[in-house]
């Protein structure tokens, strides 16, 4: 196109002598340009030319490339406009769909003879031939929000369309030794989900193990179908508990087991940005410029935007409801103002704009109920039916949900609110009323104090047992406070004080702790920590006391010493651990602790512990031993995934992810980035999980382990994961060696200049004949040429080289035939 243009200007200088008055497009004649044929023919086949967006209410240079479109010259010598190709810049349009259709409208037409082309009322195209570009010059409306700071945003369509499978697993175990009499449990549990893009069944379970041949047992717990996509969420089947609804409370539940569905609103692929306001602030720039938020006259945020309209970003702004002044500025000059209202929730809400609904219901087994003596009431084992509706919404400062629904018979109502008083003050409530005489109400208050120096926290509860629900109603008071005791620029530690009653039970719960960082410096750190607790139960009176002192240790590792006291006895327990990293074993820690009861008796106690993350599960192992006693545990937790036509197993807890096929490299020299987050790789195939309902960038580097150098290529991409959703990538890898030698001819003489290549690249000798180059290892060879006519290969023998290699003197003429191996540090 720039030769086409280059043509153009040649053939229509005289034709455009006057164009130096018309800045923004070249108002030619265009049917009566002197074109060649050769041009005119270009013409016909049609021309693809850049789409630049500019403001039509501001005369300025400034312009966004929109589209491209393809312009075609027609017989009677007028252009018309052929196709519209709308540009995506970060997957968005730079032009509103209005502004779009009417684009594709357009196509068809033919530009005046001045190069114009009307759109509407106040947009039109404008030919500019001589810079081979059309102009659009569009209203505010023409140009697409920039939403990039949407409170709201739906998630995208998932990138794993195929059938796949994410199976999690969790087991733990222990073997105990007391006296002679030995006793071994274990409890395994797995989630597995298997998706076919959005659609998704999963199924959990569990298997309890004992040698105690009575007690064993094989229980699935959840069978549930679901679908959640574009706002909306769909559950049906067998679940465990209620968690088909998860928008009020429902606390009346005696089942467990039930069979039901739910749908609404309240979707995973919702995603919410809580520090967004509810209120948002677009504004429309006719040139980049800069915009600025004040509040009472006092700058909060200035933020430079370019040509069109945007979303201002409110993160930055704090929590509450207030009005704020937004200025416009272009080129210094202040082109509007405008009054906003911010509404920020104080520690943001998780509900979505207007409305969150779920309707919800199914039968459930009912389980036996008692009375208060203890005499059976109700057998269970049938199934209830249930029914229900939880709705909720965040208005002002309110963050409120309802829940009405009918559970055994009885109507039950249960109410959530919460609201910011101040600044300072949050205070919630929470209500149950049911037909059958059921009550419960919650209370609490948070207080911040000021300058940061702590809070304060109190919470009531009353409530009434109900005839029917089996319903655990209790009349409880919490109360608590924490303290930052900063003064004179001295960190003076920290206090936490709690007290709990129970009215109904005499229960009286009492703590207090107290924590000081002592030292932060080369060598580590060392913390202070006391404290003590008193509990009474009916007549009886536990208190505690304990006093440790940790040490950090700026060689990953960690000591402490601490002391307790309670009843009458002293405890002395002294621990240590130390982590790694780049190994399979995590961390390991040993500790001893000495106890002294009554008058002379004492006991000891020892234990251990190994932490590791391999490639098929991560956990740990532990040990104990105490006079007659011994015990050891394990735990360990992983995942399998299987999708792509690939297997792989990972120690990951999450329900979907990537497998990473690493054939050609070693261990740990390759890393995988997730949304910045690095992953090492084995050799082999790799399971990185991942929460699902998100979007990732990922990609695959060189681990920069300085042992070798890889270019790795063709992995960088954008993945939306589902529940069970699989991806799978190989990504391709080269092992570079950088290789460094010197050229001479027989006479010793350096070759200067002299260019060296091999197939990925080149270089050129300096003037001591010196050169450094690229190689990949698997094409061990470059090729020099001296001359314009003449050219020798060099082979090399890479198979032992780390990421450098020095060759040292290659002579041509001379060595040509040569295989040359790099140098040792003592040959070099």
């Amino acid at each position: 196109m720039a030769f086409l243009s280059a043509l153009l200007l040649a053939e229509t200088a005289l034709a455009a002598a006057d164009a130096e008055r018309r800045p923004l497009a070249q108002q030619v004649q265009l049917n009566k340009l002197a074109l060649s044929a050769e041009i005119k023919d270009l013409l016909r086949e049609g021309v693809s030319m850049p789409l630049v967006a500019r403001s039509a209410r501001q005369a300025s240079d400034e312009g966004v490339v929109s589209a491209t479109l393809t312009v075609r010259l027609q017989a009677d010598g007028s252009m018309r406009l052929d196709k519209v190709k709308p540009l995506l810049a970060n997957n968005k349009s730079v032009l509103s769909p209005s502004a779009v259709q009417a684009l594709r409208q357009a196509t068809g037409r033919t530009f005046s003879p001045g190069g114009a082309l009307s759109l509407g009322d106040a947009e039109r195209l404008q030919l500019d031939m001589m810079a081979m570009r059309v102009d659009l010059f569009l209203e505010p409306a023409g140009f697409a929000a920039d939403d990039a700071h949407l409170r709201e945003s739906v998630l995208q369509a998932p990138s794993s369309g195929g059938l796949s499978s994410v199976l999690k697993y969790a087991f733990n175990g222990y073997s105990s030794r007391n006296q002679g009499r030995g006793h071994s449990s274990g409890y395994l549990t797995f989630d597995d989900t298997t998706s076919l893009g959005v659609d998704h069944v999963n199924v959990m379970g569990s298997a309890y193990l004992d040698d105690s041949a009575a007690d064993q047992s094989v229980t699935l717990d959840r069978v549930m179908y679901e679908r959640d996509i574009d706002g909306k969420r769909l559950a049906l089947g067998m679940v465990d508990g209620w968690n088909l609804q998860s928008l009020g409370n429902v606390s009346t539940l005696n089942g467990s087991r039930m069979y039901g569905f739910s749908y609404g609103n309240v979707s995973q692929t919702l995603k919410l940005d809580p520090g967004q306001s509810l209120n948002p602030i677009d504004v429309y720039l006719p040139a980049t410029g800069e915009v600025r938020v004040k509040r009472e006259g006092r700058l909060l945020s200035t933020q430079r935007l370019g040509m069109g309209n945007h979303r201002l970003d409110t993160s930055a702004l704090q929590a509450g409801v207030y009005d704020v002044e937004v200025e416009i500025l272009v080129a210094g000059q202040v082109q509007s103002r405008r009054v906003y209202r911010i509404n920020k929730p104080v520690g943001g809400s998780s509900l979505r704009d207007g409305l969150n609904w779920q309707l919800w219901g199914g039968a459930g087994e009912a389980m036996a109920r008692y009375g208060d003596q203890g005499a059976p009431e109700d057998e269970g084992g049938a199934y209830r039916p249930l029914f229900g509706v939880s709705v909720g919404a965040l208005w002002h400062e309110v963050d409120w949900n309802l829940t009405l629904y009918q559970n055994d018979k009885t109507t039950v109502q249960e109410g959530f609110a919460s609201w910011q008083l101040s600044s300072a003050l949050r205070a919630s409530v929470q209500n149950l009323l049911a037909s059958d005489g059921a009550r419960r109400r919650v209370g609490t208050l948070n207080l911040a104090l000021p300058r940061g120096i702590g809070s304060l926290w109190l919470t009531g509860e009353r409530g009434a047992k109900g005839r029917r629900l089996n319903f655990y109603a209790r009349d409880y008071d919490s109360l608590g406070a924490n303290f930052n005791l900063h003064g004179w620029g001295v960190d003076a530690g920290s206090i936490n004080l709690s007290y709990d009653r129970d009215r109904s039970s005499g229960y009286r719960y009492m703590r207090a702790d107290y924590s000081r960082q002592m030292y932060n410096g080369k060598w580590g750190g060392a913390q202070l920590q006391l404290g003590s607790s008193r509990n009474l139960n009916g007549g009886s009176v536990d208190q505690q006391y304990y006093a440790m002192l940790t040490f950090n240790l700026a060689m990953d590792g960690n000591f402490s010493v601490g002391m307790s006291h309670r009843d009458g006895g002293d405890t002395l327990d002294l621990s240590a651990s130390k982590s790694f990293e780049n190994s399979v074993i995590d961390d390991v820690g040993a500790n001893a602790s000495i106890s002294r009861e009554g008058a002379g008796g004492q006991s000891s106690s020892f234990g251990a512990y190994v932490g590791f993350n391999g490639r098929y599960g991560q956990g740990n192992v532990s040990v104990d031993a105490e006079r007659d006693s011994r015990s050891a545990s394990v735990n360990m937790q992983g995942g399998l995934a299987w999708g792509g036509g690939a297997v792989a197993a990972g120690g990951g807890q999450d329900e979907a992810g990537i497998v990473v096929d690493v054939p050609g490299a070693p261990d740990g020299v390759l890393e995988a980035v997730l949304n910045e987050q690095s992953h090492s790789l084995r050799q082999g195939r790799n399971w990185i999980a991942a929460p699902a309902y998100n979007t990732y960038h990922f990609y695959v580097r060189d681990a920069e382990s300085g042992q070798a150098s890889y270019e790795v290529s063709d992995t960088d991409h954008e993945y939306t994961l589902y529940p069970g959703n699989v991806v799978r990538v190989t990504p391709k890898i080269k092992r570079m060696v950088t290789v460094f030698g010197q050229l001479t001819g027989v006479d010793g003489a350096p070759l200067r200049h002299v260019m060296v290549r091999n197939h990925i690249g080149q270089a050129r000798t300096d003037e001591q004949g010196n050169f450094a180059i690229d190689v990949d290892q698997r094409y061990p060879e470059v090729s020099v040429e001296p001359g314009a006519a003449e050219r020798f290969r060099v082979n090399l023998d890479l198979k032992d080289a780390g990421a450098t290699a020095w060759l040292g003197k290659i002579v041509y003429g001379r060595d040509a035939d040569r295989i040359y191996a790099p140098l040792r540090e003592d040959e070099g």
